[in-house]
């Protein structure tokens, strides 16, 4: 997330690397309990949405998403001062098209990756929200 890009230094870089690790480690293992109790509950259904990697995709390659800036956030090209553009103290710039940018500001992604994700959850593939289910068809059953 930018906010954190912004006020990353040495010593934090390693703490972003092991959150990181941690919130990996803990979608794999997310994963493994729900397979194991809707194998005991056969009539258990679920959909897991992989919102770390489906994120991370548009931060990274944020043109193959049809944004242009996917690191960077629409408000507070300053400091970010937080999570919002409210700063008292700093100014903030705010970009000419907010639907260029994955996120708004320093801790919120755009209403445009919103959307996306929203779509993803609701009917995307099953590499992105499984692993049999997407919440469409958990609604349809």
């Amino acid at each position: 997330m930018p906010d954190v890009r912004e006020r990353t230094n040495e010593i934090e870089v390693d703490c972003v690397e092991r959150f990181m690790r941690h919130a990996t480690l803990h979608n794999s293992f997310l994963s493994t309990v729900l397979e194991q109790f809707a194998h005991k509950h056969p009539d258990f259904k679920y959909a897991l949405f992989d919102y770390y990697n489906a994120l991370r995709n548009r931060t990274l390659h944020p043109t193959e998403y049809g944004f242009k800036v996917g690191n960077v956030a629409c408000c507070g090209t300053g400091a970010l001062n937080g999570h919002g553009c409210s700063s008292t103290e700093e100014p903030f710039n705010l970009c000419d098209d907010r639907n260029e940018y994955v996120f708004f500001d320093g801790g919120h992604t755009s209403d445009r990756a919103n959307f996306q994700l929203a779509e993803l959850m609701w009917r995307g593939p099953k590499d992105v929200t499984g692993p049999h289910y997407n919440v469409e068809m958990l609604f349809n059953l």
